[in-house]
């Protein structure tokens, strides 16, 4: 059964690989990315396909606001696709990249695409789940970890939540 909160290494080879539009629009860029994303889902290697098309960065309105800190973003960084992808290995990932399918469906991106990042991903983390903060969210991924691997009862009780949130100890 896949866990519905996951905090750790699930097995599987994982990689975010962000794409930075050639050019300023955003429909044409986002079309185009979305449509390769939808031809790797399409492959039996593929486990998984997530894409995410950010709404434009305006310096206008930076985030997250801080006196004295410059947050403006260079016009190659405005426009981006995050796109994750999970294979069943390392082998079967470089396999799929050499492929035909792989090729077909990334033919004539660098119209679109000025530049690519690609970062391995090491771990699923879940901080909080249907609004409500996941061990991890409230103790840190690693911490977590540790307590569900030795099942620290202790550390992950409605008294301790309280404390952590708080300062306080329950009144109990």
């Amino acid at each position: 059964m896949a866990e519905a909160s996951p905090n750790g290494d699930d097995g599987l080879d994982r990689i975010e690989l962000y794409l930075g539009a050639s050019h300023g629009y955003a429909a044409r860029f986002g079309e185009r990315i979305a449509r390769m994303a939808h031809a790797l889902a399409e492959e039996a290697p593929v486990l998984k396909v997530r894409l995410h098309l950010p709404e434009p960065y305006h310096d206008a309105k930076p985030a997250p606001p801080a006196p004295n800190v410059d947050h403006t973003v260079p016009d190659e960084r405005r426009l981006i696709a995050v796109l994750e992808l999970a294979f069943h290995s390392p082998l079967v990932r470089r396999t799929f990249h050499a492929s035909d399918a792989f090729k077909a469906a990334t033919a004539g991106l660098a119209e679109h695409v000025a530049y690519a990042s690609a970062f391995a991903v090491s771990g699923i983390y879940t901080y909080v789940r249907d609004g409500q903060l996941t061990l991890a969210g409230l103790r840190g991924s690693r911490p977590a970890q540790l307590i569900e691997r030795i099942g620290a009862v202790n550390q992950a009780g409605a008294d301790v939540r309280h404390l952590i949130r708080t300062g306080k100890p329950s009144a109990g």
